[in-house]
């Protein structure tokens, strides 16, 4: 069983709240996810016999210093036996961004070669950013305080996962190590 509230903005405490009251069985998953149609299927496809609730918000909206942001999460933890908290992303809409704004040497590169290689650099330096933007995201989340504190006496699993839309692949962010490792099938 899996359950989708889509957030516009800023999540709704009531929404979340009703959400897991109405549900036919407990839910053990939260998954706080970027509102990407390919990036839901493949978490939905890849979740389809746990019992989890997901919460699209776009990456531009997430705030989890915001207090209703805050609330809603910290509601969520206690209407419902959550064990894992997944806050996923990917390389779409990090707002630090400006896709127009090209790097010296892909103006400057005049062969095939070297714009095919300015390119790549140009790719993989904003997929770096990225999974650099969700990791400081998933510090954020926390900091909410219930995140926190049940996180903190291990009742509560904590995971950032990465998206590449590119090659379907999703990279896990380990809090602990401050770094990324691939999820394998």
């Amino acid at each position: 069983m899996s359950m989708t509230l889509t957030i516009q903005k800023c999540p709704n405490a009531t929404l979340l709240e009703n959400a897991f009251r109405t549900a036919t069985r407990p839910i053990n998953w939260l998954v706080i996810t970027h509102n990407d149609p390919q990036l839901l299927h493949a978490l939905k496809s890849g979740m389809k016999d746990e019992s989890a609730a997901f919460l699209t918000v776009s990456q531009e909206s997430w705030d989890f210093e915001d207090p209703e942001f805050a609330e809603a999460i910290d509601r969520g933890l206690h209407q419902a036996d959550i064990q894992q908290l997944l806050l996923v992303g990917g390389p779409r809409a990090v707002p630090s961004f400006d896709h127009s704004v090209q790097p010296e040497t892909a103006q400057e590169a005049t062969t095939g070669y070297a714009k095919l290689l300015a390119g790549a650099k140009l790719v993989n330096m904003r997929d770096r950013e990225s999974r650099e933007w969700l990791a400081q995201q998933t510090k954020m989340l926390l900091r909410v305080p219930a995140v926190h504190t049940r996180w903190s006496n291990g009742k509560l699993d904590v995971t950032g996962l990465y998206h590449r839309s590119e090659s379907g692949l999703f990279l896990a962010y380990d809090v602990n190590r401050d770094r990324y490792h691939a999820l394998t099938s």
